[in-house]
């Protein structure tokens, strides 16, 4: 399976239809399976020189902390050394430790980034975070004491569980909790920096919607807002509206938009105070819950993604209140999507960056975003 991905599409995607093909496997078999395969693209290329099994084997041995039964067959040793830092493991495999192996583009990361840090995170799962919505906190944390569920629950109703943890078994998704991560969580920390009370109505076009994570945020703390949506797939604005109406919440308009090109939709009008770009980009705060783009992420594509994010920013703008805020968004850890892309945003388009925020979600087991909150002047 390991051979015969080429990085085309997500590993995830990819390992579902291996799964599909071999029904002989049973459910403790695929957990296995993907276990050895996602520890195997968590190391980069850090161990390239051993032969696979040891490969597999040493993978295992550096993602974990906690016996596992392939170690425990194949190298008993290994396996009592779980508990050891990643560098004395790697000692102990016989592979020189080069974090340069595992993340091939430190110098390209934001400046406020401990690289050291951030490159050592992409051998751990990130947890599974949810938000609670208004008025639901009660509820849901009843729900969970009573199935006996473990969790953490930070000062903003953010709660964290363990990956895996069946969530939807036991809460209402999208009504009482919205499935988010917890770094796009805390992008609403710029919303303080807007002059909107969470009492006044206006207008928001959330530009690169997706399926509507940021939206119901949005919604949850501005009721009133006029909301428009729009993203160039069809299909994700469906379920932003299956979102919507599961959270009992509403929208003004929902358009399918492809904003590296020039907008004619009539329904678009020059009248929003705020434009949400939540951007297309390199996803690299992100690899650590998909770590196949450590082996197949070409470096070129960083200039595809800051000249589709310009196109998109210029192409939208022009539908900005003067005086109206953009709030720019990236799931990136790179510096050319984020500072430097807000820079050459306020230089070429007339604005004036209030704050901006790089969460380091490699500290707490999330993504890694950056936000900015513009004002045109």
């Amino acid at each position: 399976m390991i051979h015969a991905y080429n990085g085309s599409e997500p590993f995830s995607s990819f390992i579902k239809k291996c799964f599909s093909a071999n029904r002989q496997l049973g459910s403790r078999d695929r957990k296995l399976i993907s276990d050895c395969c996602y520890s195997y693209l968590r190391t980069g290329l850090l161990l390239d020189e051993l032969d696979p099994i040891q490969r597999i084997a040493a993978a295992l041995l550096l993602c974990h902390h906690s016996s596992q039964p392939i170690l425990e067959n194949l190298y008993p040793e290994w396996s009592a050394a779980v508990s050891l830092s990643v560098d004395e493991k790697a000692k102990l495999i016989g592979v020189e430790w080069d974090r340069n192996k595992i993340f091939q583009w430190k110098d390209l990361l934001s400046d406020d980034i401990e690289a050291d840090l951030f490159i050592d995170s992409h051998f751990v799962q990130p947890d599974l975070f949810v938000r609670i919505r208004p008025g639901y906190r009660d509820i849901v944390l009843s729900k969970l004491s009573k199935h006996q569920i473990l969790f953490e629950l930070s000062d903003k109703d953010s709660l964290r569980f363990e990956n895996g943890t069946k969530t939807d078994e036991i809460l209402d998704i999208n009504k009482e909790v919205v499935v988010q991560d917890d770094s796009s969580q805390r992008i609403a920390d710029l919303f303080e920096n807007l002059t909107f009370k969470p009492s006044d109505s206006f207008e928001v076009w959330d530009a690169c919607a997706a399926s509507g994570g940021k939206s119901i945020m949005l919604k949850d703390y501005y009721p009133k807002t006029h909301l428009t949506v729009s993203d160039k797939r069809s299909s994700v604005l469906h379920n932003l509206e299956k979102r919507f109406q599961e959270a009992g919440l509403s929208y003004e308009h929902s358009l399918t938009l492809d904003l590296s090109h020039p907008v004619t939709d009539s329904s678009i009008k020059n009248t929003y105070d705020l434009i949400i770009a939540d951007v297309p980009c390199s996803g690299s705060g992100t690899w650590s819950r998909t770590p196949e783009w450590l082996h197949f992420f070409d470096e070129r594509k960083i200039k595809e993604y800051t000249a589709l994010q310009l196109n998109i920013i210029q192409h939208a703008i022009p539908f900005l209140k003067r005086g109206g805020y953009l709030l720019y968004i990236t799931c990136s850890a790179f510096k050319e999507e984020n500072e430097e892309q807000v820079q050459r945003i306020c230089a070429a388009f007339g604005f004036k960056c209030i704050t901006e925020k790089l969460i380091k979600g490699y500290e707490q087991k999330a993504d890694t975003m950056y936000g900015a909150l513009l004002i045109s002047i």
